[in-house]
């Protein structure tokens, strides 16, 4: 689909939680490929770059803002900088702010203030809440399958109701790449100008190359 218009996501997470993210990666790809999103991840920072303005700059240029939550996500501090932007953008309609459970916390508590977006997987339950693989691997699509449906609706809402790709249109792709997939799989707010804090090793982190920070 040449020429169609990419959506911007931006992840923020722990990086506690990298193996998580390098997995939830394998899944975002088919999208990826698809052409619907873009992910972008500080990992893409190149040397000499200024790593506070690369970061304030892919927030705020971000039409989706994915939060892999755990116990460490909602305690890091430069995690909690990042909500800020996140949810001033998502009040103006700039971005929309989409939930991950990675692993069970109490994320829907009244001061985290993130209960009032749907999450993803179904139901908001952490996809790690198991160590069965299969359930696993499913709650991995079921995220697919959200992001999918939002970024198709922030599509249809800018072209007044006609989307730019359909959902069957994105399936077709990434059924044409199934072979590649399959291979992959097994293998309170911050004003404009404000520095974000730069984190230490336990703050946010870039999902694996080619995904998304």
């Amino acid at each position: 689909m040449q020429g169609q218009e990419r959506l911007k996501l931006f992840v923020s997470y722990s990086h506690k939680d990298e193996a998580c993210c390098k997995e939830l990666g394998k899944y975002l790809r088919q999208l990826q490929d698809a052409g619907l999103i873009e992910p972008w991840t500080d990992g893409q920072i190149l040397a000499g770059d200024n790593w506070d303005d690369e970061i304030r700059n892919n927030l705020r240029q971000a039409d989706i803002i994915l939060l892999l939550i755990s116990i460490d996500f909602l305690l890091s501090e430069y995690i909690k900088q990042e909500l800020a932007v996140a949810r001033e953008r998502h009040a103006k309609g700039e971005a929309v702010i989409v939930p991950v459970v990675l692993r069970t916390c109490r994320w829907k508590w009244e001061h985290y203030a993130l209960g009032q977006y749907q999450a993803l997987p179904k139901d908001g339950k952490p996809i790690y809440r198991t160590n069965d693989q299969h359930a696993i691997e499913e709650a991995l699509d079921q995220v697919v399958e959200g992001i999918e449906k939002t970024a198709n609706q922030i599509l249809r809402n800018r072209n007044g109701g006609n989307p730019k790709r359909s959902q069957g249109e994105v399936a077709e792709l990434v059924n044409g790449n199934k072979d590649f997939i399959a291979a992959q799989a097994a293998s309170t707010s911050t004003p404009a100008g404000t520095p974000l804090v730069k984190p230490d090793n336990t703050s946010t982190s870039p999902l694996a190359a080619g995904t998304s920070s």
